[in-house]
């Protein structure tokens, strides 16, 4: 996979939002537009303000998403600590736990 880093600015149009909120803002609407373009953040956004031009820069490295999905996770299975034979598994209904 090809890493990249993505820039991303944005205007300051509320002078009167704090600045944490500010940020935030721009780190959301950053991660959105990975998302969008559907991408995977190899690391934290990183957002700057630039004052004399109103704007707040959000950069991170990216990467794009592999087409494989990763497997999908079993349910746990609970076995005898003396036999090894399996006891039941996790999200096994109570019913078919009973029939055993």
């Amino acid at each position: 996979m090809r890493s990249v880093e993505m820039i991303v600015e944005f205007p300051i149009e509320d002078a009167n939002l704090p600045m944490p909120h500010l940020l935030g803002l721009a780190n959301a609407a950053f991660v959105e537009e990975v998302e969008r373009q559907g991408l995977l953040l190899m690391s934290p956004p990183s957002p700057s303000v630039m004052h004399a031009r109103r704007i707040v820069e959000v950069r991170a490295a990216v990467v794009e998403k592999p087409d494989w999905a990763p497997p999908s996770p079993s349910a746990p299975t609970f076995e005898c600590p003396n036999c090894g034979t399996t006891i039941f598994a996790a999200g096994q209904p109570e019913k078919e736990e009973a029939e055993k």
